[in-house]
């Protein structure tokens, strides 16, 4: 699905920058990552974004002319409207799923990281796609694919990691918040 990564310029931060549009399908944009993981998860981020413009182009999940307010979004600084934050806890779901299949193959020197990653994203994501779904906005399908999400992310939460993991995942959401 992916045919053309453009590589981003600029300064480089822990948390690589990407981009992809509906008007530009396979296509995204990355900047360099810090190592193999990291564009791991951007390639996974990026592709749920293509194939959600993918949906959106045959069913319409939200009503632009019912999006009235700005939601939290964990994965930003900046509060997004229904349909942005409908990307972001599409991409998240995904992001989730690498980051919980990475900590249930991954060897010991990679395993914190894992795991809180995947505790940091299931949380964070369950909480903003729960508020999602409570938004005037989104059409009968968008309810049922947002209720989707959540039922999926839900029955991560019950998981067990390590309890180290569950604290930096914790306080990685309360200083983004807080932020």
């Amino acid at each position: 699905t992916i045919t053309t990564i453009v590589p981003l310029t600029g300064t480089q931060s822990p948390r690589p920058r990407s981009a992809s549009s509906g008007w530009t399908f396979g296509a995204i944009g990355m900047s360099l990552p810090h190592d193999e993981l990291a564009f791991a998860e951007t390639l996974v981020h990026e592709l749920q974004h293509v194939l959600l413009g993918v949906v959106e182009d045959l069913i319409p999940l939200v009503h632009p002319d019912r999006d009235g307010g700005l939601n939290y979004a964990p994965w930003r600084d900046d509060p997004r409207p229904a349909d942005g934050l409908l990307h972001g806890s599409y991409a998240y779901l995904g992001v989730t799923a690498f980051w919980r299949r990475q900590y249930l193959a991954s060897q010991p020197d990679g395993r914190l990281r894992a795991a809180a990653s995947y505790a940091r994203w299931r949380a964070a994501t369950l909480e903003a796609s729960r508020a999602l779904a409570r938004s005037a906005a989104l059409t009968t399908r968008g309810r049922s694919f947002v209720t989707a999400i959540c039922e999926t992310l839900a029955g991560w939460q019950a998981e067990p990691v390590p309890a180290e993991a569950e604290r930096i995942a914790a306080d990685a959401r309360i200083e983004h918040r807080v932020r």
